[in-house]
């Protein structure tokens, strides 16, 4: 009996031990975790940087520097934006913004056919400056076609929807890589003047000399308004009119223009040298 009493015993010693190792293996092998101190709370939310949405556009009229704009329903392009899709800025000194790259299929207005069109490279182009641009011309490469974007007669802070001049189709993946670029502005540039009066009506513009003076190479440049506002095409509208003597008023066709479809962007002309010598 004291045999297996002491057998026992044993048995019980060894079982105890055995536990205390695995017990002294478990807390030497566990992670090193460290407890929150008091002024340190846990959290569950992922620290991720989340995108930053992109914010409605303002009315141009309000700022020469306009918010980024937010794609409207009724924007002239059938592919999806995709916030991720490559686009190369222009540089600084351009002073133009491009946004929105996309195929675009409707009316190609770029050369004055109104032909229609499918799957046209096109950009969204923002004027930065605090000028009024004359001419823009932007050249990107997709993949190894070159595409050139050009742009004329836009006001300060104000965009257009411009497609890539010789109607280059893309796909809705495309990358756009930024080659070259140039731009023109002028100081000022007069829309609406105090000296002639604009009306328009049954396809034709009228333009009167309001002045005392004789007024030469009148000239009135316009451009298509797109349903979102901003303007439909790179391409300005011109019509001459020619000299105009002090009341005299004069009409001409304007196939491209439509009211509420339409905004004159500047008027040019020179006084006549025979009134500065008089």
């Amino acid at each position: 009996m004291k045999k297996q009493e002491k057998s026992g015993q044993w048995m019980i010693l060894v079982c105890a031990a055995v536990v205390l190792v695995l017990i002294i293996l478990l807390v030497m092998l566990r992670p090193n975790i460290e407890k929150p101190s008091k002024n340190e709370s846990r959290t569950t939310e992922s620290s991720a940087p989340t995108l930053d949405p992109w914010t409605p556009a303002t009315d141009p009229s309000e700022s020469t520097i306009p918010a980024r704009p937010q794609i409207p329903s009724t924007a002239p392009t059938t592919a999806p934006y995709n916030p991720y899709l490559n686009l190369d800025q222009p540089p600084s000194d351009i002073l133009l913004r491009c946004d929105y790259p996309s195929a675009y299929t409707g009316k190609f207005v770029e050369d004055g056919t109104d032909r229609n069109v499918k799957n046209v490279a096109s950009l969204l182009i923002t004027n930065m400056s605090d000028q009024f641009l004359e001419y823009g011309k932007l050249i990107y490469m997709v993949g190894d076609t070159e595409v050139v974007f050009e742009i004329s007669s836009i006001p300060a802070g104000r965009s257009a929807w411009v497609m890539e001049k010789n109607a280059m189709p893309i796909t809705d993946d495309a990358v756009f890589d930024y080659v070259d670029g140039l731009t023109l502005f002028a100081d000022e540039a007069i829309s609406n003047p105090e000296e002639l009066t604009i009306q328009y009506g049954s396809n034709m513009l009228r333009v009167q000399n309001d002045s005392d003076r004789t007024l030469e190479n009148v000239t009135v440049y316009y451009k298509a308004v797109h349903k979102d506002g901003r303007y439909l095409g790179g391409i300005a509208y011109r019509i001459k009119f020619g000299t105009l003597a002090p009341g005299e008023a004069a009409e001409k066709v304007s196939g491209h223009y439509q009211e509420d479809q339409a905004s004159i962007v500047r008027v040019t002309w020179q006084e006549s040298s025979e009134a500065e010598t008089s």
